[in-house]
């Protein structure tokens, strides 16, 4: 319904901030980047699943989402 909950996401409170991540997407347009990813250590699943997909999968399953 759109109220505020009074609490910030764990997800999110651990996260880059808004700055940080438009500094990165504006240095990757500079070098005209056909795409950015913008993280942090997460982003090794990115990798795990475009070279390991059996194992991505296996290692999403153990992972809680936030």
């Amino acid at each position: 319904d759109g109220t505020k909950h009074g609490r910030m996401d764990e997800g999110q409170r651990k996260g880059i901030t808004a700055e940080k991540a438009a500094r990165k997407i504006v240095k990757a347009i500079k070098k005209q980047k056909p795409e950015v990813l913008v993280g942090g250590p997460e982003l090794l699943m990115v990798y795990i699943k475009r070279f390991l997909p059996a194992l991505s999968r296996r290692l999403v399953r153990r992972i809680n989402a936030t």
